[in-house]
């Protein structure tokens, strides 16, 4: 936390108030924390705390020596009779962290591609790259060791700290996810819709069956829909006059490239909308700004490249077909309302009510992220198969449910025309 709380800090100086960066500092912190653990362990240096910490203590040394005095109000409107409606939201969150303590790792898949890597990692202190048999655990039960690693290593931080992998402590990076978004998504709301509509709309949003069940999980969908998120409002952020918000826009993407791998295919139309924008609003030099923080993830790629590892699943055959029908099927899971509720409903309206094209570059990576999925689900029969199932489909969703929460509510807010602080 502290980390990226800094990094944060240094990074937006006084566009940002003191509880935006709070906000902003666990997933930043995280991101930068898992691809150093990472970068040690490929070293073949130990993943204990002895030769982790002075890594951070360094890091963290430097950047309060070059921390600026920053001089930032508060705008959030906070008014006595909302309380009601923030107790509301605080009730929720904290249920949310009580049910995450009540039960071990439980999702058998949780366990088998997220959990068992980080277990292996704990205790053999190390990515177990000695063995190419057992690479990263290859070969252990059904591990899919291609994928990005920044979900177990958030479990071996916290088995570290506790001593232990205790299967129910190290899921608790998962539910500061959705604090994260939570807290941020209210706090930008509350700036455009006013305080008592934006506690309305994350109410709303907090009332998501599946966004709740994954966040008491160690599933890595909402970690990416955080990551997602962030992005787009960094990105907003950036339309609104905010420029040193394009370093947090890079590097929320970088870091999200090490949590999925499906990742990139919000990341490319992302920057591609980004590098419009800045190539058409900003100086030269926000261009090569917006790369910058992308150096940082390629020690994972050279690592994937070098030992031949797939993007996604080893097991997904490519043997494309033609299923025009999913579009139906799609409609039909979303009106269904089983995981989500009507946000996903809304969107689509609000859009059509809202005939401006405000929104054109936030809108095109959400759009064809969604677009590439339904791709999937329609030409290739391996991904047709896994939709029927319903499963694939809500998780995907789910990456997309905090940006498409907070999109509507700019769509709200310029329908009842109210004015930004």
């Amino acid at each position: 936390f502290l980390l990226g709380f800094l990094a944060v800090s240094l990074i937006l100086r006084e566009q940002s108030s003191l509880l935006e960066r709070l906000s902003l500092a666990y997933p930043a912190g995280a991101g930068l924390l898992t691809i150093q653990v990472f970068i040690l362990g490929i070293l073949k240096i130990p993943l204990e705390l002895l030769y982790i910490l002075p890594v951070l203590f360094i890091e963290i040394l430097t950047m309060l020596y070059f921390y600026p005095k920053i001089r930032s109000k508060e705008d959030l409107q906070m008014k006595l009779w909302m309380a009601p409606l923030l107790l509301i939201i605080l009730i929720k969150i904290i249920s949310i962290f009580l049910e995450t303590y009540l039960r071990p790792v439980y999702a058998w898949d949780a366990w088998v591609n997220w959990s068992m890597g980080a277990k292996l990692f704990y205790y053999n202190k190390g990515l177990l790259l000695d063995d190419p048999e057992h690479l990263l655990g290859k070969g252990y039960g059904a591990r899919i060791i291609s994928y990005p690693l920044h979900n177990p290593l958030m479990q071996v931080w916290i088995a570290l700290f506790t001593g232990d992998f205790d299967e129910v402590l190290v899921k608790f990076w998962s539910p500061l996810y959705l604090l994260s978004i939570t807290a941020y998504l209210y706090i930008i709301l509350n700036r455009e819709l006013g305080g008592i509509i934006a506690a309305l709309v994350v109410i709303i949003f907090l009332s998501s069956p599946l966004l709740c069940y994954h966040s008491i999980e160690v599933y890595s969908d909402l970690c990416l829909g955080a990551y997602i998120f962030l992005i787009i409002a960094s990105f907003y952020q950036l339309i609104k006059g905010k420029e040193k918000f394009v370093f947090l826009l890079s590097l929320f993407s970088a870091e999200s490239l090490f949590v999925k791998d499906e990742a990139i295919f919000f990341i490319i139309p992302a920057m591609v909308s980004a590098l419009i924008y800045l190539k058409k609003k900003k100086p030269l030099r926000y261009l090569f700004i917006a790369f910058i923080p992308f150096t940082y993830i390629l020690p994972w790629f050279f690592f994937k490249f070098i030992n031949k590892l797939s993007i996604g699943a080893e097991y997904i055959e490519w043997q494309f077909t033609f299923q025009p029908h999913v579009l139906k099927s799609v409609l039909l899971e979303i009106l269904s309302l089983q995981n989500f509720n009507i946000v996903f409903i809304a969107f689509p309206v609000l859009m059509l009510l809202e005939t401006g094209k405000k929104y054109i570059y936030l809108l095109l990576p959400v759009l064809s992220y969604f677009i590439f999925f339904i791709s999937l689900y329609m030409f290739t029969s391996f991904y047709y198969d896994h939709f029927m199932k319903g499963t694939v489909f809500f998780r995907n969703m789910l990456t997309l449910y905090p940006s498409v929460t907070f999109l509507s509510g700019l769509y709200i807010k310029d329908l009842i025309a109210v004015p930004s602080q």
